[in-house]
């Protein structure tokens, strides 16, 4: 499937050659050493122009001289915020149901099941 759908590596080449962008970026690959040298290597048959291949937390600063890739720093255990008074002092129900726009996308004559006892 993916062979017949995706862009082959040498064909996105192809394309990049005539476009000549400041940098090609090729993307939605499966990730891993091997398939990226294998993706670069295709390529590389029909492109020899600056080229990234995307990744998760990829960021591409572009200005109008300069073209920088890098890869995001992200803290892994992030903690949420403390729950502030507003919150803790809102109102609540112990009422549950699906809201209007919810019910409104289901299937006429959909009823929710009842929500479960405590």
């Amino acid at each position: 499937m993916a062979t017949r759908v995706h862009t082959e590596p040498q064909a996105f080449g192809k394309v990049m050659s005539a476009v000549q962008p400041r940098l090609a970026v090729g993307y939605h690959s499966v990730q891993s050493p091997e398939n990226n040298a294998a993706i670069t290597d295709g390529i590389r048959k029909t492109y020899n122009g600056p080229l990234a291949l995307a990744r998760d937390l990829m960021v591409i600063n572009l200005t109008k001289d300069t073209i920088k890739v890098r890869v995001a720093v992200v803290d892994d255990y992030v903690l949420p915020p403390d729950v502030t008074e507003a919150y803790k002092k809102a109102p609540r129900t112990d009422e549950k149901s699906p809201s209007d726009k919810v019910l409104a996308g289901k299937w006429d004559g959909y009823k929710p099941p009842p929500m479960p006892d405590k």
